[in-house]
């Protein structure tokens, strides 16, 4: 049946590599395998990153550049078969075109539920995590306790969110690709004035516990794997380059190992700078984006250092947000059939943000919870449905 279904694909006259017009117009842009890089390293790296530190602390920094380097392996042989699938068909086929057309009606639906879960389960964690840094960030500025629970602070920080998804994809473009710049940079100094001052006995310490440290990696895989969830992004790849396997597979591999090369830096600076004994309130506190970076700047004395670390958590947790807002609210548009106009806008944005916002008001510190259950889904969707 899917070799039919193949056979037919191929020969279809839409399909652009069968159109020489098409051929010559996709060469003739040319686009350069940095942007995909890009695209895909973006893709990734976000707030999640935030989360790495905490769920590994029990098995510390060893066994978590071991966990990372296999996580990246595999993350990375799911987006070639997922690639594989998506160059039998137009530059454009969504997953849910590829899932349906190969597995069949059953298994899409299944996979669009938990894509939808998925971005659901990451808005309420930005939600929790938004208000974490909010109040965290205000505190370091006044030196002071801000007024302001986590929980509303995070409410406030989503309605920005939303009223910018509302206004349009123009709009969370550009300011997203300003935001990346800028958490690149921030990222850069910050973490570069962690490992000017990271002991190395920090990194090899040991714990106290009888069970062999490799235990808890499985606790931590679920966040390390929506760390490196990229497969969506194959068939913007695919449309983006036209069906050019080999640039795309560079894109690919580059991407990730630059992800991969990012996360490992930054676990190196927390944990070099950090020691178990001190990274344990956090954990015990929730593990939230605001407390771990109370910790790092606790730690170092340098104001320019804790001013960094709060603009790269700032935009970090901004783009992720506004990227995941405007992917669902852009779904459940399509889904519903909701219109474009004000009033078909502002539906889509209730139905979007409504859920999450009164669920972090009610549960605010579920940031390192909500990222463990999108891992689990994630697992399902970009690992098990490309093989």
């Amino acid at each position: 049946m899917i070799t039919s279904k193949v056979a037919i694909g191929l020969n279809h006259p839409l399909y652009p590599w069968q159109n020489p017009r098409c051929v010559q117009m996709i060469k003739s842009e040319n686009p350069p395998i940095l942007n995909g890089v890009v695209l895909v390293a973006s893709g990734a790296i976000g707030a999640g990153m935030f989360s790495l530190p905490i769920v590994s602390a029990g098995m510390w920094f060893g066994w978590t550049v071991v966990c990372l380097g296999l996580v990246w392996l595999v993350n990375y042989l799911a987006t070639l078969l997922l690639l594989e699938s998506n160059l039998l068909y137009r530059a454009g086929a969504s997953f849910d075109t590829l899932v349906g057309d190969s597995l069949g009606r059953r298994w899409n639906s299944v996979n669009n539920l938990a894509i939808a879960f998925v971005m659901y389960i990451l808005l309420y964690a930005y939600f929790s995590a938004g208000g974490s840094i909010v109040a965290q960030t205000l505190g370091s500025l006044t030196k002071t306790h801000t007024p302001i629970p986590q929980n509303v602070s995070g409410l406030f920080f989503g309605l920005v969110i939303a009223l910018l998804v509302w206004s349009g994809a123009t709009a969370v473009s550009r300011i997203c690709s300003i935001l990346l710049a800028a958490m690149v940079v921030t990222f850069l100094l910050s973490t570069s004035g962690l490992l000017l001052h990271i002991e190395i006995s920090n990194l090899v310490a040991q714990s106290n516990s009888k069970s062999p440290l490799f235990h808890y990696a499985w606790a931590a895989l679920p966040y390390f794997i929506t760390a490196f969830a990229c497969s969506g992004l194959v068939p913007s790849l695919v449309k983006y380059y036209g069906h050019e396997p080999a640039k795309i597979r560079l894109c690919l591999l580059y991407g990730t190992l630059a992800s991969f090369v990012i996360y490992l830096l930054w676990v190196t600076a927390v944990f070099g700078s950090v020691s178990r004994s001190e990274n344990a309130p956090v954990i015990a506190a929730g593990g939230n984006m605001g407390q771990l970076v109370a910790l790092l700047q606790e730690g170092s004395g340098d104001r320019s250092m804790h001013l960094m670390l709060n603009l790269f958590s700032n935009f970090a947790i901004t783009t992720s947000f506004l990227s995941i807002g405007l992917g669902l609210f852009d779904y459940l548009a399509d889904r519903f059939h909701l219109g474009d106009d004000k009033h078909g806008r502002t539906k889509t944005a209730l139905l979007t943000f409504l859920p999450p916002a009164i669920l972090s008001f009610m549960f605010p510190d579920g940031f390192i919870l909500a990222i463990g259950y999108a891992g689990l889904v994630v697992l399902f969707s970009f690992f098990v449905v490309p093989v």
